[in-house]
């Protein structure tokens, strides 16, 4: 799902367009072509579209303050405006899962986190042991029976 600019294409019954809207689309191409002139590359091209015909789920704001009842941008921030071609099962099923994903990648990096502290912990103990068995030997006088 991406943000993009509508021009237009998008009317709804009242006439409005839906600027602003996270719009889920079908992707029709996508492709990059090389096209050397200076220190450029090439160029990619992506076109994307909303199958006309095609039922949609659409989530935002509804106000009837003009007298007709439309859907647009909410106020709060952080509420969402979209347009999705998934019916609202499916995009609840897709949020909750990827809100568990989140919840395992969490975990893993708590675990992860704690376990590199652990390390880092006990290999700066041992190597100050060692710095401090050398230094210790080196300070303590070396009392020998010579032989004759």
């Amino acid at each position: 799902m991406k943000s993009v600019g509508v021009i237009g294409a998008i009317k709804s019954d009242s006439g409005g367009n839906p600027d602003g809207a996270a719009i889920d689309t079908v992707v029709i191409m996508d492709e990059f072509r090389q096209e050397r002139s200076g220190s450029t590359l090439g160029y990619r091209y992506a076109e994307s579209v909303l199958p006309l015909g095609q039922a949609v789920l659409v989530v935002g704001a509804v106000s009837d303050a003009t007298g007709q009842v439309v859907i647009g941008q909410p106020v709060q921030a952080d509420h969402r405006y979209l347009i999705s071609l998934k019916d609202e099962e499916l995009l609840a099923t897709a949020t909750s899962r990827n809100a568990q994903n989140t919840g395992i990648a969490m975990f893993i990096c708590l675990g992860l986190g704690t376990a590199l502290l652990i390390w880092g912990l006990i290999s700066k103990r041992l190597s100050c042991r060692d710095r401090c068995n050398t230094v210790n030997s080196l300070l303590t006088p070396n009392i020998g029976l010579i032989e004759a």
